[in-house]
């Protein structure tokens, strides 16, 4: 811990509103961290992720990282994507939902890596409108590389936050290298430690794998050329060729994950005591949770790197193999992000037909536009399942004039009867939320005596809101008491 960083966050966090904003490496995560242990801080923590880019892909993952102090907002998720997903504004209805869910709530939200979200700038005007709406019992502490388009100069002039914590403050003084050099038992002497932090301008990654690699400063200073770039580069070099082939391997096929528990670490050949001997070596290979490792961005970017200069086909076969270490363990909403992420349409397209329909309700729409994105159109083209979801985001995105040709070709393609049913239901459903007839379409699958009851049932719940729309009230009652018939029940039962 570094007592001037939390002696300054300390005095930050008396606003509402508190900002570490700095490049890659600085230590932004460890002040954080840091910082709310010595507080005593209950703090509820989001580590944004890479594939949290997109504005529904921020607020499903925001929404699970609220759960111990709001549950009800991810059982809700699904709900209120399809109600926004066509919405005008999007961001203020989102914004809406967020504060109805923490009306009651006063507590400390702190968001580490919050530059990852910034790929769409409706997610940052999100957080800045909840945050304005919420700051009042709620304190928010914030890490980023940038300052992401937060309205921090209006924050600042109206007292809702001190000045951004930036890297200047962040860098090691030469008190604190000394000491991180103490603590990791470096056997340098002074002048030699001060050199190497005026090497790496007190940059605290760099520095601190330079005192852990014993890296002396006449040898960082040829290799890295002076540049921050390079200095990390010849660093991280150093850090991965004191490994054992085990560890590198290891390693490598590690880092395609953004966190990584132990049985995805026990599914790659390392045991508990291998991990913990890896992170003794690496040191940037931080528990996230416990029982969850993350590795610091910058070292994850030079592993993955290391990986692609392995070959694209090595590179392909450990992202497919980490999507099918998800798929078994049932999360198929990332086992198809690495496979959109390695392009492989026969992995998706399993899981599409599986599963895609159940992701869809449950909100994943996110990872289901990127995996078919990557479908080449003539695999899509034959696939009822692929064609169908296609139709189906169209439609929840208010483009139904899209939709409804998708939604024709996948009926059609679909020789399974289970398929086809659902295809035909969610056609339905489309036509009424756009004013359109759905009882020619539905009667005759209606009245099919063959099909399931747990088919049936849905499509005369959805053809008795045609009957109504056609004001065929009769035609309505039969069709609904008969799909509570099937569901287990009547109308008597609910009258």
């Amino acid at each position: 811990m570094r007592a001037r960083i939390n002696e300054r966050l300390s005095a930050a966090t008396r606003f509402p509103v508190t900002l570490i904003v700095a490049p890659a490496g600085f230590g932004k995560s460890v002040a954080l961290r840091d910082f709310l242990e010595h507080a005593g801080i209950d703090a509820v923590r989001y580590d944004v992720r890479r594939e949290d880019g997109a504005l529904l892909a921020f607020v499903r993952s925001f929404s699970e990282a609220l759960e111990p102090i709001a549950p009800s907002a991810i059982a809700a998720f699904p709900a209120m994507q399809e109600r926004v997903l066509a919405a005008h504004e999007p961001v203020r209805q989102i914004a809406d939902w967020f504060v109805e869910h923490l009306k009651h709530v006063r507590t400390t939200i702190a968001i580490d890596d919050l530059h990852y979200a910034s790929t769409d700038p409706a997610s940052i005007a999100l957080l800045a409108d909840l945050i304005e709406r919420t700051s009042d019992r709620i304190r928010w502490i914030i890490a980023a590389r940038s300052d992401v388009g937060l309205p921090v100069g209006s924050w600042v002039a109206y007292g809702r936050m001190d000045m951004p914590l930036g890297e200047d403050e962040l860098r090691f003084t030469t008190d604190e290298a000394l000491s991180a050099a103490e603590q990791t038992q470096t056997k340098l002497d002074m002048p030699e430690i001060e050199a190497l932090r005026q090497l790496t301008e007190g940059w605290p990654v760099a520095l601190t794998i330079a005192l852990r690699t014993r890296t002396h400063s006449a040898d960082l200073r040829t290799a890295s050329f002076g540049t921050r770039e390079m200095v990390y580069r010849y660093l991280a070099e150093q850090v991965f060729s004191a490994l054992t082939l085990q560890q590198r391997a290891f390693a490598l096929a590690s880092s395609v994950f953004s966190t990584f528990d132990g049985a995805i670490a026990q599914a790659l050949g390392a045991t508990q005591e291998f991990v913990v001997a890896l992170r003794s070596k690496i040191a940037f290979l931080n528990e996230a949770e416990p029982g969850t490792y993350r590795y610091h961005e910058l070292f994850r970017d030079f592993l993955e790197t290391e990986l692609r200069r392995t070959g694209e086909a090595e590179w392909a076969r450990a992202v497919c193999h980490a999507g099918q270490l998800l798929e078994q363990r049932g999360d198929d909403a990332d086992a198809l992000l690495m496979y959109a992420k390695a392009r492989a349409s026969l992995d998706i397209l399993r899981i599409l037909e599986r599963s895609g329909f159940s992701l869809f309700e449950r909100g994943q729409s996110d990872p289901l536009a990127a995996a078919l994105a990557v479908i080449p159109e003539d695999e899509r083209r034959r696939n009822a399942a692929a064609l169908g979801l296609r139709a189906m985001l169209d439609a929840s995105r208010g483009h139904f004039e899209l939709a409804e040709p998708e939604f024709l070709s996948a009926i059609d393609a679909a020789a399974d009867s289970p398929l086809r049913v659902a295809l035909v239901h969610r056609y339905a459903i489309e036509l009424v939320r756009n004013a359109r007839d759905c009882v020619e379409l539905l009667e005759p699958y209606a009245s099919n005596d063959a099909l399931p009851a747990a088919l049936r049932a849905p499509l005369l719940g959805t053809l008795a809101t045609g009957y109504v729309r056609l004001r065929n009230v009769t035609s309505a009652m039969s069709s609904m008491d008969n799909a509570l018939r099937l569901a287990g029940g009547g109308l008597d039962d609910y009258v």
